[in-house]
C-alpha cells in the first residue's frame, strides 16, 4: 500500500503548502504487524522478546491483538533529541511498531491493566501490534499537525480494506482484540471500532498506551 500512501501524502502536502523537503522524519516505508512474545515475557524487558512478522504468529497460542492507529517517529528513527536534520545513520533498518515511550510503556504496565488483568490466564497470551494503517501518518512531525487528517483520508482511500484483510488473515479462535487507538481531537479510535466489530463483534478498547502511565482511567470499554 505503499503507493496509494504516497498519492494521499501528495495531495494532502499540495492543500497544505508544503513538500517533502519541509519534513525531516517523513518516511513511506511499511511498518508491518508484528507478534513480540507472551505477554508475561514483556515486563521491565528493555525490548520486546520476538519481533516476527504477525502471519508467522504461533498457531497455538492464543493471543491478545492490540490495534493501534498508525506508526510515529521512533517506529522509524533511532533518535532522542529530535534535531531537526537526523542523520542516514539513525534510519532504522526496519520499522517496527510501538516503539519509544509506548513500547515501554506497553512493556511495563500492560500485566497491570485493568483489561488485560481480566483476562484468564493472560501472561500466557501472545501479543500482536496491529497499526490501523501502516504508514506513517503523522510524517514524522507532531500528532496534532498532519496525523488526523492524513489517517481519514488513508482510511477513506485503502486504509480500511486493507486493515480488514490484515485482521481477518491473523485473527484466530481465542484471541482477544483490544482497540487501542488515539482517542481525541478526532476519535481515530471510534473509527477503526466499527472496522474491528465486522470481524471481532466485541473489542475491549483502552486509551493509547503511550498515556498508560499518565494516572488517568486506562480503560475506556469492557465489553467482554
Amino acid at each position: 500500500m505503499e503507493d496509494e500512501f504516497r498519492g494521499v501524502v501528495r495531495r494532502h502536502l499540495m492543500a497544505e503548502g508544503l513538500t517533502e523537503a519541509d519534513l525531516s522524519f517523513l518516511d513511506y516505508r511499511t511498518c508491518h504487524d508484528r507478534y513480540v512474545g507472551l505477554i508475561g515475557d514483556l515486563y521491565e524487558k528493555d525490548d520486546y522478546p520476538a519481533r516476527d512478522l504477525a502471519d508467522d504468529r504461533p498457531a497455538n497460542t492464543p493471543c491478545v491483538i492490540m490495534v493501534l492507529e498508525s506508526p510515529h517517529k521512533l517506529e522509524y528513527w533511532n533518535v532522542e533529541n529530535w534535531e531537526d536534520n537526523p542523520q542516514p545513520e539513525q534510519r532504522l533498518q526496519t520499522p517496527y511498531p510501538a516503539n519509544g515511550k509506548t513500547g515501554e510503556n506497553i512493556r511495563n504496565l500492560i500485566l497491570d491493566h485493568e483489561v488485560f488483568k481480566d483476562i484468564s490466564g493472560g501472561s500466557d497470551y501472545g501479543l500482536i501490534l496491529l497499526n490501523a494503517i501502516q504508514h506513517q501518518c503523522s510524517l514524522g512531525d507532531a500528532p496534532g499537525e498532519h496525523r488526523d487528517d492524513l489517517f481519514k483520508a488513508g482510511w477513506a482511500d485503502f486504509g480500511e480494506g486493507d486493515f480488514d484483510c490484515r485482521l481477518s488473515k491473523v485473527l484466530l479462535d481465542g484471541d482477544i482484540v483490544v482497540n487501542s487507538c488515539t482517542s481525541y481531537p478526532a476519535k481515530l479510535h471510534a473509527l477503526v471500532d466499527v472496522a474491528i466489530q465486522r470481524r471481532y463483534p466485541a473489542p475491549d478498547s483502552t486509551h493509547h498506551p503511550v498515556s498508560w502511565d499518565g494516572g488517568s482511567d486506562w480503560c475506556l470499554e469492557r465489553r467482554r
